[in-house]
């Protein structure tokens, strides 16, 4: 599933204008607690959790099923919608493994007709019967009592007739709408996983599970439906309506399973191999889906040639969702997206949203062989499908479109946000031995989708590109149609790599980076002439902050690390697996070290730059005078280290230095070179590390310098890039994007001046659009930020019109830039009235505002707190930006007085639901954000009385 993958490819955070909150929007509901044992209870090998084992309901393995029949009727054409319902059949043919006198199976929200379940033999011999049956609500079971045990190897087959709510909830099989000249258009379909099959029909809703389904959908005729597979035939029921018949699907997960009924229409084409490939959307999109379907087919063609797997189903449809929780939803050969996730018009859709469409493509389209040919064995392994399909978006990308750097980009839009979530004690292990129902809602976070991408990212470069391609052709064909866990996957690489002579060290180095939480920081010191010393230790943004161990580390906190380097003689960026000087863990050393012989002299002047391109997922620290180096080469020339390693110095010094393993004043000292950059990796970097100084400073007296620092650093840039006319090149309009949405929120008078005018003209003849589609955002936020409420009713109004997807979602964002405490009041309230705002865009909009504009994030606490029960039930779904928001309300906390006010929401709330880990880590947060305003106030005062008495920038 995509989560928030298109706010984490364009957006960092800003002051107050183009930086939204990485979320993961993810779809997901309760998983039952269950009858059974736990269905993998070694996978961890050596993973250990330190809370007591529990018994954790599974379905028992008694019956496997092994073909659905099942039929579904949307009844949705009259009435009042809150009413609406479905119909459905199901007979489920299984086999028995183990004799019982009790089916269970997985049932939530549905009511079986009275008199229709029946149970049977398939073999016609002597069968037990039914008898009765009782649903448990509470874990979301249906079971059927039987008068004798079934016999072991028969076939039986259950079957009954249900009925459940349409509804607009996002989730299981749900209702959906649009507008078409002022009347709602309705739609069914279905957004499953983790645990919303059971929401549509009686079934056995585990991943493991998986069986064949023969789907029928029953629709009005002037309608059409969709499934998973191709329509076989379409059969004449009652006046008015028909039935699709689809074709039997190949074994697959419950989540998987999807359909549809509405009025779409749809664009197609063939691939190379005669696959027939159509996106689907309502009419009045035609147009805006040539680029996505071109995409789609470039990108499935490309996976089929580098795994050497052809796309086993005959058909691959993608359907643009008006109403999504979601980014998207991976079901086999019907991957639903957010319909802004499949929509662009040339000169009106901005670079950054054309390349989210590109990369939640790229994401969706990896998941057909990552968690549907081959899916994971339960959800403590969800990395198998997340990290592979965030690993293969931006490598699918870079292949479809080579000139948008998509390699780079993958380190400040995965590796770099992932950093600041494993940085702390509250991180898990990428795979983790999750039961509850809230843990498992807790891993679609960003361990399983950034650092599991990160990890498999590092692997490729360290066992080579060839090897690592071969290993997953051969994981995808060892466990093609079934069930993995990750010792599949390194017994697969490893025994590949060990075929071609590569490392042998593929199964314990993975292990490391997988089975335990956080991540290495690398010191790197001089011992003498030509040569450094390497020692590594655990990284934590607060070392002295005492780990709850909820997980305990099986290797101690030490990682086999994958070091490279280089210097200020060679000056070698394009390093290989060759270049890797290895770092191993030894567990019978407190303490270990590698010593490196290095090729250039140790003179005073030269440097030594560690992880080049960000291979590796780790952080490297260095002695006071390299790192001196370093920021004297940056001053003189920083053209001579590569942009993306000069945006690894920075986020690595400054995160160093916040947590304690660098001066302060060090890691200051690699931004003040920023006046001469104007590259976009950089300057995102620097703007996203100095958000946390803007939060920690930004009531006290030193703010106002501060500002001017950021106002005088940006200035070179902006008088480079304008808001006149669009950068030439993807990466240089982020540039621009970035750099004049730093200028206008410190109050560049140039900036504010050119946002203000082209938003007035704007405002006067919108037909006569001048503003560049990347840096809309800017420009609305700056207008409204800086104007008169008529200019945010104006904006508002225009959201409302608007039919760009790609302009309402700046549009929406930008009402959030205003002053006016009663605009922001009244635009929270807006953000939960479906009728003003869309149901899945709310949570985002409230999860975004304190990120684009500061003066919000005291209203969005006080709204988190009041709305909290509504924000729960209601607004839930998307798990990920749920959480998001409570982070974005919490994020500069850093006193006293409010860490209490914090802990005494917690204590008196009975019900946190899926905001419990969100709270532990605000909490958590909030404590080092009072440790860091006691130590390193005083040292960035310091600093800025001394660029200050440098000349360096005057306040005004």
């Amino acid at each position: 599933m995509a989560g928030g993958l298109t706010s984490r490819m364009a957006s960092r955070r800003t002051y107050i204008s183009t930086i939204s909150i990485s979320i993961l929007v993810l779809l997901l509901n309760t998983l039952p607690s269950a009858t059974g044992t736990r269905p993998m209870p070694t996978v961890c090998k050596g993973c250990t959790s330190s809370k007591p084992q529990q018994d954790v309901v599974f379905l028992p393995k008694t019956l496997k099923p092994i073909y659905y029949d099942l039929e579904m009727r949307p009844n949705m054409y009259q009435g009042d919608p809150s009413t609406f319902t479905f119909d459905g059949y199901v007979r489920i043919t299984m086999e028995c493994l183990k004799a019982t006198k009790e089916v269970i199976m997985h049932l939530n929200d549905l009511e079986i007709m009275a008199g229709s379940i029946e149970f049977g033999s398939e073999g016609g011999s002597d069968s037990p019967v039914f008898v009765s049956y009782q649903t448990d609500s509470d874990n979301q079971l249906l079971k059927i009592a039987l008068d004798k045990d079934t016999a072991v190897g028969q076939m039986y087959y259950a079957k009954m007739n249900f009925s459940g709510p349409l509804k607009d909830d996002l989730k299981g099989f749900y209702l959906s709408s649009y507008t078409r000249e002022g009347k709602a258009v309705y739609l069914a379909t279905t957004q499953f996983e983790s645990t919303d099959a059971r929401k549509a029909f009686p079934c056995f809703d585990e991943p493991e599970l998986k069986a064949h389904f023969n789907i029928t959908l029953v629709r009005k005729t002037e309608l059409n439906s969709m499934s998973n597979m191709k329509i076989v035939r379409t059969d004449d029921r009652e006046t008015g309506f028909v039935a699709d018949v689809y074709e039997t699907t190949p074994l697959m997960s419950t989540y998987l399973v999807a359909f549809i009924v509405s009025d779409f229409q749809f664009i197609s084409g063939r691939t190379r191999r005669g696959l027939e490939y159509r996106v689907w959307a309502q009419k009045e999109s035609m147009n805006d889906l040539d680029y996505s379907l071109d995409i789609g087919m470039r990108t499935i063609t490309f996976y089929e040639d580098y795994f050497n797997i052809t796309y086993p189903l005959p058909k691959q449809d993608m359907v643009a969702i008006p109403d999504f929780a979601a980014g998207a939803m991976e079901n086999w050969g019907l991957i639903t997206y957010r319909a802004i996730r499949l929509f662009f018009t040339a000169g009106v859709t901005s670079n950054s949203a054309k390349q989210q469409v590109m990369v939640v493509i790229t994401h969706e389209l990896a998941h057909q062989w990552f968690g549907n040919l081959v899916t994971m064995k339960w959800w403590d392994d969800l990395w198998l499908n997340e990290g592979f399909a965030t690993f293969f978006m931006y490598f699918g990308a870079e292949v479809i479109e080579p000139d948008w750097d998509m390699y780079n980009q993958f380190v400040l839009d995965e590796i770099m946000p992932v950093f600041e979530f494993d940085g702390t004690v509250t991180s898990h292990p990428v795979y983790v031995d999750v039961e509850s129902p809230e843990e498992i809602e807790q891993i679609f976070d960003a361990i399983s989708y950034n650092k599991g991408g990160s990890v498999l990212r590092m692997l490729k470069f360290f066992i080579g590109a060839g090897t690592f391609q071969r290993g997953l052709t051969r994981y995808l064909l060892s466990r093609e149609y079934s069930n993995a866990d990750h010792d599949d996957l390194w017994v697969a690489l490893g025994a590949q790599a060990e075929e071609e002579k590569k490392t042998a060290l593929v199964v314990d180095t993975m292990k490391t980076w997988t089975l335990q939480m956080n991540y290495p920081v690398v010191s790197v010191s001089r011992t003498g002439p030509k040569q450094i010393r390497l020692t590594q230790e655990r990284f934590l943004f607060d070392p002295a902050s005492s780990d709850p161990g909820k997980y305990v580390s099986p290797y101690n906190y030490t990682w086999n690390v994958p070091f490279t380097f280089t210097t200020s003689q060679e000056k070698n960026f394009d390093v290989t697996d060759a270049d890797i000087v290895w770092m191993l863990r030894n567990d019978t050393a407190d303490v270990y070290d590698t010593t490196v012989t290095i090729p250039d002299p140790s003179d005073e002047s030269s440097w030594i730059l560690g992880n080049i391109r960000h291979h590796g997922y780790y952080r490297v620290n260095y002695d006071e005078d390299n790192w001196r180096n370093i920021i004297k080469q940056l001053k003189t020339d920083h053209d001579v280290i590569i942009p993306i390693n000069r945006a690894q110095i920075i986020n690595d010094a400054m995160d160093l230095a916040r947590a304690g393993y660098l001066q302060q004043l060090m890691g200051l000292q690699t931004l003040e070179y920023l006046s001469a950059e104007l590259n976009y990796y950089p300057w995102s970097t620097a703007r996203d590390k100095l958000v946390y100084i803007d939060e920690m400073i930004r009531d006290t007296e030193i703010y106002p310098a501060f500002q001017e620092f950021l106002r005088s650093s940006s200035d070179a840039a902006f008088r480079f890039y304008g808001l006149r006319e669009p950068a030439e090149g993807q990466i240089e309009s982020f540039a621009q994007r970035e750099v004049s949405s730093a200028a206008c929120s410190v109050f560049n008078q140039d900036c504010l001046q050119e946002a203000r005018d082209l938003f007035l003209a704007w405002k006067d003849n919108p037909q006569d659009n001048k503003i560049t589609p990347e840096l809309l955002l800017t420009v609305l936020c700056t207008g409204i930020s800086e104007g008169v409420a008529d200019d945010w009713y104006h904006v508002y109004d225009s959201y409302q019109a608007e039919t760009s997807l790609s302009t309402k979602s700046d549009m929406l964002r930008a009402l959030a830039c205003s002053h006016e405490d009663f605009i922001i009041e009244m635009l929270l309230e807006r953000a939960i009235t479906p009728s003003e705002i869309p149901k899945q865009d709310g949570p985002g909009v409230i999860a975004s505002a304190p990120g684009i504009n500061p003066f919000t994030q005291p209203f969005v606490w006080d709204f988190i707190r009041d709305k909290y029960d509504v924000l729960r039930n209601d607004y839930s779904a998307s798990v990920g930006s749920f959480t998001s928001m409570i982070k974005a309300a919490t994020a500069t906390f850093n006193t006293q007085a409010k860490l209490e006010e914090l802990e005494e929401f917690v204590r008196v709330t009975p019900n946190i639901g899926p905001g419990a880990a969100a709270f532990e880590q605000a909490i958590s947060q909030t404590k080092s954000n009072i440790e860091w305003m006691s130590l390193n106030y005083p040292i960035v005062k310091q600093w800025l009385d001394g660029l200050r008495s440098r000349h360096l920038f005057q306040d005004k």
